[in-house]
């Protein structure tokens, strides 16, 4: 009879399902008649109905590994047979029986399985699936010309500071590669000068900063004009820039207050032994007028004037430049040497 076949082989056979049908059938799956359920990789399996195999693709279908389907409709006791076939597994193999060299010519037409994918052996090599461990006693090398390895970490890495390899990243370096920002660089460097944000060749700005024996090519100057006639008290703003040129023609004798800007005085900018050197460009008409009062932060000063003698008026229909070089001496003290130059 066709249900006393023999057991299934052990070795390229997994399962053998038997099933005797109950009428009407069209497709097969769960549990045969000894209660195992239908198991079977697609295109390893035979179909067998009443002992003659059927044709895969013609007198059914077998895609997904736990049904069969697109029979003609079964007659009541038509018996149906799947023999469902697997690879040869190897469950140990003897160091003692591996020899000499396994080249990549003798691997080629082999394959493993990793995770349910089939692995080619032989030339490149490619895991699919998640790989849990790599020991490598020695470290990992490869060939070739092309490709990577990226590796994704299920957990952060620990990298600690001293020793060889990854281990020896200095303080602050890890920080500064998750969050690359300016002030992570500054904590991962130990021997900068200076502070704030990382600076560039093309346009940075920079405060405040100690330039030792510079060369400068063809420097420019930042200039503040300003279409207006000096009057009454005008703020020269250190910090906005060096020279302060008013386009209009004066109206009135006026005061000059030097400072920082509004939030910063010059005082605060300046350290004992430095020297500040302002412009200031009056514009005069027919009547000239000129800067009666110099102050300081608010206080006034009397500068000391080129020549020795202050000036006492400006030059009518001119530019007259006066030139105020500030030395901070001590604390909120400053010693102010002046000269006006006329441009007409």
């Amino acid at each position: 009879m066709i249900d006393q076949y023999p057991p299934a082989n052990g070795v390229l056979t997994s399962l053998i399902w038997r099933k005797t049908a109950a009428g009407g059938e069209t497709s097969l799956s769960g549990y045969d008649n000894a209660s195992q359920a239908l198991s079977y990789t697609p295109g390893q399996e035979q179909v067998y109905l009443n002992g003659i195999l059927l044709v895969r693709g013609d007198d059914y279908t077998a895609t997904n590994g736990t049904s069969i389907t697109g029979l003609s409709a079964l007659s009541a006791s038509d018996f149906v047979q799947v023999n469902c076939y697997n690879n040869f597994s190897v469950a140990t193999l003897p160091t003692s029986g591996l020899t000499g060299t396994i080249s990549n010519a003798q691997l080629q037409n082999s394959s493993i399985t990793i995770n349910g994918s089939a692995v080619s052996l032989g030339g490149s090599v490619s895991l699919p699936g998640d790989i849990e461990s790599v020991t490598a006693g020695t470290g990992l090398t490869g060939g070739g010309s092309s490709g990577a390895v990226t590796l994704s970490l299920s957990t952060p890495v620990s990298v600690a500071n001293g020793g060889t390899g990854i281990s020896s990243f200095g303080t602050g370096i890890a920080t500064w590669l998750g969050t690359p920002s300016s002030a992570n660089l500054a904590s991962a460097i130990t021997d900068e000068t200076g502070s704030g944000s990382l600076v560039f060749g093309t346009s940075p700005s920079i405060t405040t900063p100690t330039l030792n024996q510079p060369v400068m090519v063809s420097p420019e100057e930042r200039l503040n004009i300003v279409a207006s006639a000096a009057t009454g008290t005008i703020n020269i703003d250190a910090l906005t820039a060096g020279t302060w040129y008013y386009t209009s023609n004066a109206s009135a004798n006026h005061t000059l207050n030097f400072r920082g800007n509004v939030s910063n005085t010059l005082n605060s900018i300046l350290t004992t032994g430095d020297s500040i050197t302002l412009v200031w460009l009056n514009t005069n008409g027919t009547t000239a007028y000129y800067p009666n009062t110099i102050q300081i932060d608010g206080s006034n000063v009397t500068p000391k004037w080129q020549g020795g003698t202050a000036p006492s008026a400006g030059n009518a229909s001119s530019v007259d430049a006066y030139v105020f070089n500030i030395i901070k001496t001590a604390s909120a003290t400053f010693t102010v040497l002046a000269s006006q130059t006329k441009f007409a």
